[in-house]
């Protein structure tokens, strides 16, 4: 058997499902379809999760898989033992009283002559994927090429190759689907890799991802979002015209809101800017009817022009007035200082602790 499940494993980072371990064999090595059926359905059955938690497999223990797999997936027991000691040897080991047969598995006979392979494309349509190449092992999504569906998984593995980016306009303008899972691993999003997902209300972030570029949710649906821990700035515009958006937790550790972050989102009535967050661009709550107060914290150390629309122009040709907007924030704060000299209602939050 040519296929390495060591390093099969070691790509699936969430849970070793045979699903996933298909998937990654399919990616790694297309030819092999019968050892990906062979060795997902040793994960089917709830083999391997015992194998995980068994330090050593005694004879009857292993008897009693061989037993299992013969019964209910009719595999030759040839192929039943070769599967096994893959399993055992990443997660376990035998006891010495097991004695496992050893019989040559036989490998099967390709229908065509084997290819010399070329060189992998630097550029290239793998499945669902086209894909920038940036290294030997990692690539970026540069654009999805697939069948939409409701609810979509964006991978971390493709054609074998360790994604770690998701490219500008990726996935912009799908119309059908609903919630995106983005899986652990991928560490950036380019530029209005989302825009215009007309019916995209939900999207989870995994923790590895640092970096998000401009407007790349804007022209969404989305209800809410928790941001990832990684996360140093909220870039312009990155939620404009999130009209479903109703309330946002802007952790410490983003550093900046740049511009327009929150433009037109008209649905959104409760921010919450915790202690960290030290610069704010222009116009961040722009169009937001429904926002009519926001905390800030003491390190705060700049904002960029007005949080608010409250000046006369051809596109705001009613402006709100700047008192009925609330700051709240903490005396001597320049968030306070910020709020008095821009005409904003002021809530000092000492007086509330």
């Amino acid at each position: 058997m040519e296929i390495d499940l060591k390093k099969v494993v070691s790509y699936i980072h969430t849970d070793l499902s045979r699903q996933n371990v298909r998937a990654v064999i399919s990616d790694l090595y297309p030819e092999e379809t019968l050892w990906r059926n062979l060795l997902s359905s040793v994960v089917a059955c709830g083999i391997v999760k015992e194998i995980q938690n068994t330090p050593v497999i005694s004879r009857q223990r292993y008897n009693v898989f061989v037993k299992r797999l013969l019964d209910e997936y009719g595999i030759q027991e040839s192929y039943v033992h070769e599967a096994l000691g893959k399993w055992i040897e990443i997660y376990s080991k035998l006891d010495k009283d097991v004695e496992p047969k050893v019989i040559e598995v036989p490998k099967p006979v390709p229908v065509y002559p084997k290819k010399k392979q070329a060189p992998q494309p630097v550029n290239g349509n793998y499945g669902d994927f086209e894909l920038n190449l940036l290294s030997q092992d990692t690539a970026e999504i540069k654009k999805f090429i697939g069948k939409e569906q409701l609810e979509m998984t964006i991978p971390n593995v493709v054609g074998g190759k360790r994604i770690i980016g998701i490219s500008a306009n990726a996935f912009s303008e799908l119309s059908l689907v609903r919630k995106i899972n983005i899986t652990e691993g991928i560490q950036y999003l380019g530029r209005d890799s989302f825009c215009k997902c007309r019916n995209l209300h939900e999207i989870s972030l995994p923790d590895t991802v640092s970096q998000l570029g401009s407007g790349v949710f804007s022209h969404t649906e989305l209800d809410s979002i928790e941001l990832p821990p990684q996360l140093t700035s909220l870039p312009d515009g990155i939620f404009r015209f999130c009209g479903n958006l109703r309330s946002i937790k802007i952790h410490g550790n983003i550093n900046l809101i740049a511009d327009y972050a929150f433009f037109a989102c008209i649905g959104l009535a409760d921010v919450t800017v915790s202690e960290g967050v030290e610069y704010i661009g222009k116009n961040i709550f722009d169009r937001c009817e429904k926002l009519k107060r926001v905390a800030l914290p003491r390190s705060l150390k700049m904002i960029s022009g007005t949080l608010k629309d409250h000046f006369l122009s051809k596109f705001n040709p009613e402006p709100e007035a700047p008192e009925s907007f609330t700051i709240a924030c903490y005396q001597g704060s320049y968030a306070m200082t910020y709020a008095k000299a821009h005409g904003y209602s002021v809530e000092d939050l000492d007086e509330v602790s």
